[in-house]
């Protein structure tokens, strides 16, 4: 009995280290989406370093099917068509001004949005409309461009005999610029109104 164990430490050490003899298969390609897969998730959007450089895209209000269908108003559809045409003539005077065009260039646009504000004043005068504030922002306005339209033409005619005159001083290029600059001010905030009716 004795014989047993000692042969079973006899053949032990005389083959060393049992085990597998044998080569591994290479798995490091099965699971190298788990490497490279960051530690921190990311956000489906990368932000903008700057934030001002963001330009968003401008409202297709040309468009009416736009109107009808984003800008769908329930009980005030047609006012909200009005109010879009004189926001188009609004955007164009605003760059007249801004570009400083000829004298003929902003009494045509003038003229046409006096013409649009009546309509809209004709329409809905004994209309609930009549009592929003943009209905009578649109007022206010009109009267303003009508004055500053005035001005300007008025100055190309007497400017040549008044100059020098305390009547001529109203037709001066100092006084119409700020005119204008007033005028510029009433429509940035008639679009911004105009832009968020409810």
């Amino acid at each position: 009995m004795r014989k047993i164990p000692l042969i079973l430490i006899c053949a032990f050490l005389t083959m060393g280290a049992a085990g597998y003899n044998g080569s591994l298969p290479n798995v490091q390609g099965d699971f190298a989406y788990k490497k490279k897969a960051p530690e921190v998730s990311t956000p489906p959007f990368t932000p903008a370093e700057n934030e001002d450089q963001l330009e968003l895209k401008k409202i297709p209000r040309e468009n009416k099917s736009y109107l009808e269908i984003i800008i769908k108003k329930d009980k005030t559809a047609q006012y909200t068509k009005d109010i879009n045409n004189i926001i188009l003539l609004l955007e164009k005077l605003k760059t007249c001004i801004e570009s400083q065009q000829d004298i003929q260039k902003f009494n045509a646009i003038v003229s046409n949005l006096i013409d649009h504000i009546s309509f809209v004043e004709a329409e809905y005068k004994d209309k609930p409309e009549a009592n929003y504030m943009s209905y009578k922002n649109l007022k206010q306005l009109s009267q303003e461009a009508r004055n500053v339209a005035v001005l300007r033409t008025e100055s190309q005619i007497y400017n040549k005999y008044l100059p020098y005159s305390a009547q001529g001083a109203a037709y001066t290029q100092k006084n119409i610029t700020n005119q204008l600059q007033i005028l510029l001010s009433s429509v940035n905030n008639s679009l911004y109104i105009l832009k968020n009716i409810d």
